[in-house]
């Protein structure tokens, strides 16, 4: 069994033919449909054509895919061939070997591990490129596929919203990575350290009193005065503080003075959710067999 490169994907088989009591059938053409199963007996048909062939003392040579072309993408699992003539199965189906399973790569483009960034929809890529590709999108993979025979990876590398960096195995140009990083690994958002000066213009509208630490200790003096005053009826005293309050401001207006505090830097309206440079979008897919 043979794989021809032709336009469209050909395998070459060749057979013979007899009777039912075990003769040779005479030579010229004869009808023979070709079909395709996913079990040795009974099961799928996953193709099948109908097509002539030049019977030579019992010998045939075809190519299976000149009358009904043949789908790559049915090859991803043991395949059996059936020979009908006249409406009958004959003999046992015929298990499919290694040869046939290269149509299942012949469709698809590129090499293991390549990422290809496209604006087609994942369907239409699949169509172009073949069904060897997939989306990057976390998914898991089988153990079969070579990519993950390859990698050892369980799932594919996520690729959706982020950004594709140059691998860098130093760390010199990806610090936060460092050196030998897994390839395909995920960074999360991140800010370099930096500093934004503040003018003094920032501190002048903040309110002040110029109480001196002497007035700060006279202040205080008269509240101890009135809490002795009233220290054996502590209610009048807390009403009496209250109504007083004026003629103590270190009480009301310490609070003014402008020590440690913080400023909200305002972006305005135009500012979005993240930190980012001019981009598009596109899929992003990776070959996995």
């Amino acid at each position: 069994m043979a794989l021809l490169a032709q336009e469209g994907p050909l395998l070459n088989i060749q057979g013979t033919l007899k009777t039912m009591q075990g003769a040779s059938v005479p030579d010229g053409l004869q009808t023979i449909t070709f079909a395709l199963f996913d079990q040795a007996e009974a099961g799928n048909q996953l193709w099948s054509e109908t097509t002539e062939v030049n019977i030579v003392r019992g010998l045939y040579n075809h190519n299976l895919g000149s009358a009904t072309p043949l789908d790559p993408a049915i090859f991803n699992q043991q395949l059996y061939l059936a020979t009908i003539s006249n409406g009958m199965e004959l003999s046992n189906r015929t298990p499919m070997t290694a040869a046939p399973y290269v149509l299942e790569i012949l469709g698809c483009k590129g090499t293991v591990g390549d990422v290809k960034m496209s604006i087609l929809e994942p369907d239409d890529f699949i169509a172009e490129n073949g069904d060897c590709w997939v989306l990057m999108d976390g998914r898991g993979i089988n153990s079969s596929d070579r990519l993950a025979q390859i990698k050892g990876w369980q799932n594919i590398p996520d690729a959706r919203g982020s950004f594709i960096r140059g691998y860098d195995p130093t760390g010199a140009n990806d610090p936060d990575r460092g050196p030998n990083p897994p390839v395909g690994s995920f960074q999360g958002d991140s800010f370099g350290a930096h500093t934004h000066g503040i003018g003094a213009s920032d501190r002048e509208n903040v309110p002040t009193r110029n109480t001196s630490f002497q007035d700060i200790q006279s202040q205080r003096l008269k509240a101890v005065e009135l809490s002795i005053g009233y220290k054996s009826d502590w209610k009048q005293f807390i009403m009496l503080l209250r109504r007083t309050t004026t003629q103590l401001p270190f009480l009301t207006e310490i609070n003014k003075h402008p020590f440690y505090h913080t400023h909200n830097m305002d972006l305005g309206p135009g500012s979005g959710s993240e930190t980012r440079p001019k981009n598009t979008s596109y899929y992003t897919y990776i070959r996995i067999r």
